[in-house]
């Protein structure tokens, strides 16, 4: 069994590994940056540290998810709540509308679907159909 991270973005749960996932915070202010990608909202400092900050939302439209409104600078240099991934070559984070609780299952048990890298399948956890996201894949490669 593996553990996984909840998180909804606009009507949608879906759910990520935890393995993927260094921390959730909320509250979290982003900078603009002109003339940036579509997705990013912004910069934000977490403990000294400057990350890039996607929109979950404009990510998952662009990865062929189901969030219905993608807008570039979402929250405008306003807070929002954060998921960041660290990986090897670069620190991220995307915004989230909330996170949920942990679920327990293993990928075998996924309904495999066929919407691109980032979509691993979906899962049925009443009372949710939970979209499973490959948080690394979802993120676009090198940007800090």
């Amino acid at each position: 069994m593996d553990d996984w991270l909840s998180l909804r973005i606009g009507d949608t749960w879906y759910c990520a590994s935890l393995s993927s996932v260094r921390e959730v915070l909320p509250n979290v202010r982003c900078a603009p940056v002109p003339g940036a990608a579509e997705t990013v909202n912004g910069i934000a400092e977490v403990r000294g540290e400057v990350i890039a900050v996607h929109d979950g939302a404009a990510l998952l439209k662009a990865a062929g998810g189901s969030a219905k409104q993608a807008t570039k600078n979402a929250v405008d240099a306003e807070e929002a709540s954060i998921v960041i991934v660290e990986r090897a070559e670069s620190t991220q984070a995307m915004t989230i509308d909330e996170t949920g609780s942990i679920l327990q299952f293993s990928a075998d048990e996924l309904e495999k679907t066929s919407d691109g890298d980032a979509v691993l399948g979906t899962i049925y956890r009443d009372p949710w159909l939970y979209v499973a996201l490959d948080l690394e894949r979802l993120l676009p490669a090198g940007e800090d």
